[in-house]
């Protein structure tokens, strides 16, 4: 019984797309595969009705009835007495993944991929149905000897990266790198004016001594996150984090910071209805302490709690926040300085086919037992991300917050009151990646404005970081 081909078939578009998409039911717009046999010359008409059949199938899926399609491929299997082909087991297994049987789906296109290794097309949705099925090693392993292929499209290239990234993500270790450097024009935080007017004195002006210090600043750290599920069915698991992260100022090593943060908490998975869909959200808390140092020694160590919740809605929405309360206490210095301190925090978050958009806005609140370093604020937070053409990837951050604080400053005669404005901006091209590690662009600029003219600062930093992908 002569064969449609495969290769008919994933031109109809009953395969992935890997050229558009990464998901596993996607249409494809072309392909190419090695047909499973060549035709006779001469096709009876028993041929001709098996040929009908199979057309008829890959039609019915592309038209959304995969039960029509089954009930087709049966029919074909009958004529042959029971034995299939190639072609028949490629529909069934796209027509079991349309009805979302994706371990029947699995095990036909496994069967597939071992009779044909040199169809890249059948070892791609194989993969993708390991992977959709939490068999990651497998898929990573697939992925990754399919990317070392010469001649690989990009298109197709940079799907199968999309999905690396995605197994390295879910990993129960996973680990990340953070590496970066730039040039700081004020790594030591000082002020931007050379003189100030102190009201206390009867306005008299007076010099400042500590001036902006510039440097080259290199930023090295890791982060390990442990992921131990609770349930069996992965609604419930325990995240346990450990970072550690040092900025080297070269030349300025007074200005040298380091942390140390350790945390652990559960996170509950769900899924909820929404207007005839069922959406997923989660809700999590976390407790954990933070250790920093200045210039080689000990500076303050804070020790916070967390509770956090996101929500995905219909239309592509979702919703979340968190609420945070931490106790610091400094290694020098009055305690009458250590602050108790709390935030609240709401954002919205709108998806579209190649971008993402968040608006979020955060009070917070400090009070130490000295009254002038008591403080409130209001933040408000928009984020925007893109990805266009092929490999661009641009994401920018912008925030505008308000800190009043309670106390007058003694020298001031006022209630200090500080404006804080920053951007970030960060460009990357996937072409430019090398084995998992991508390098990144970032334009930060920081501005601070206060009715009291010592707490003004300004800088901007360009800053070049590598990001660790899979």
């Amino acid at each position: 019984m002569a064969a449609v081909g495969l290769a008919v078939l994933l031109s109809l578009g009953c395969g992935t797309g890997w050229a558009d998409e990464v998901t596993p039911s996607a249409p494809v717009k072309s392909a190419k595969a090695e047909p499973e046999s060549a035709q006779p010359d001469g096709q009876n008409a028993s041929e001709e009705k098996y040929r009908q059949l199979i057309m008829a199938a890959g039609q019915q899926l592309q038209q959304g009835n995969p039960a029509q399609t089954l009930k087709l491929l049966e029919q074909a299997t009958q004529m042959l007495g029971g034995r299939t082909t190639a072609d028949i087991l490629f529909l069934a297994a796209q027509a079991h993944l349309a009805l979302g049987n994706r371990e029947m789906a699995t095990r036909i296109l496994g069967q597939l991929a071992k009779e044909y290794p040199q169809v890249d097309r059948l070892q791609l949705d194989y993969a993708a149905m390991l992977y959709s099925t939490g068999r990651d090693e497998e898929a990573d392993a697939i992925f990754r000897d399919i990317r070392e292929r010469k001649n690989l499209p990009k298109p197709v290239g940079r799907n199968v990266e999309k999905f690396l990234e995605r197994i390295h993500r879910r990993k129960s270790l996973l680990i990340d790198y953070d590496f970066s450097v730039w040039k700081d024009d004020n790594v030591n935080n000082a002020t931007e004016v050379d003189q100030v007017e102190i009201p206390l004195f009867g306005g008299l002006r007076f010099t400042v001594n500590e001036k902006p210090v510039e440097a080259w600043v290199a930023r090295t750290g890791v982060n390990l996150l442990h992921r131990t599920p609770l349930r069996t069915d992965g609604s419930l698991r325990l995240n346990s984090r450990v970072g550690v992260a040092r900025n080297t100022a070269r030349n300025a090593q007074a200005h040298n910071r380091t942390w140390l943060n350790l945390s652990t908490g559960p996170q509950w998975f769900y899924l909820t209805e929404f207007a005839d869909h069922r959406l997923p959200g989660y809700a999590g808390a976390d407790i954990g302490y933070e250790k920093r140092w200045q210039g080689g020694d000990p500076y303050s160590g804070s020790a916070w709690i967390r509770f956090s919740a996101r929500q995905s809605l219909p239309g592509h929405w979702a919703l979340g926040g968190y609420v945070r309360y931490w106790d610091t206490q400094y290694s020098e210095g009055s305690s009458r300085l250590e602050p108790k301190g709390q935030a609240f925090n709401l954002y919205a978050e709108r998806t579209f086919q190649s971008a993402r958009m968040t608006a979020g806005w955060t009070f917070s609140t400090e009070h130490p037992d000295l009254s002038t370093q008591r403080w409130k604020s209001h933040q408000g937070m928009l984020a925007y991300e893109t990805v266009f053409g092929l490999n661009w990837h641009v994401s920018a951050v912008a925030t505008l917050s308000e800190i009043r604080y309670k106390g007058e400053e003694l020298l001031f005669e006022r209630r200090r009151k500080d404006q804080h404005r920053n951007l970030r901006v960060t460009v990357s091209n996937r072409a430019l990646s090398w084995n998992g590690y991508l390098p990144e662009l970032t334009f930060g600029l920081a501005e601070t404005k206060s009715n009291i003219d010592l707490y003004d600062r300004d800088n901007f930093t360009t800053r070049l970081g590598l990001q660790k992908l899979f």
